[in-house]
């Protein structure tokens, strides 16, 4: 198999992989995975040099690309997947602007005062 078609099914299998994903540290993994210094396009990308040379600068290119929209893909789930997290808690933690404050008291008698109402308790 070609690495043009190796590229392919990486792309399309983990394309799905992304998509159906609905956690954010499965997707870091999936990342980490495919775009690390082990994953697949980084191999793929190390062996363009075992190519022919008209070949490849248009794998190369479609290597890059390939990175890109796995790159973009996973961008956009983990934006997608923040933003079901912050309004399921927002859902969750609902809050009466309506309903009346708690009241803070300002700071404490004075310290002769203290002593006053202490003597006047005594009597």
């Amino acid at each position: 198999m070609s690495l043009r078609e190796d590229l392919t099914n990486i792309r399309t299998k983990n394309l799905e992989i992304i998509q159906t994903t609905d956690n954010l540290k499965v997707l870091n993994d999936i990342r980490v995975n495919l775009l690390g210094k082990k994953g697949p396009i980084t191999t793929a990308l190390r062996s363009i040099k075992d190519l022919p040379v008209e070949e490849r600068p248009e794998v190369g290119s479609y290597a890059n690309e390939i990175r890109d929209d796995l790159a973009n893909a996973i961008a956009e789930q983990k934006t997608n997947l923040e933003n079901a997290q912050m309004n399921a808690r927002l859902a969750s933690e609902s809050i009466d602007v309506t309903l009346p404050g708690t009241k803070l008291s300002q700071g404490q008698p004075h310290v002769i005062q203290q002593i006053i109402d202490q003597i006047v308790d005594l009597f």
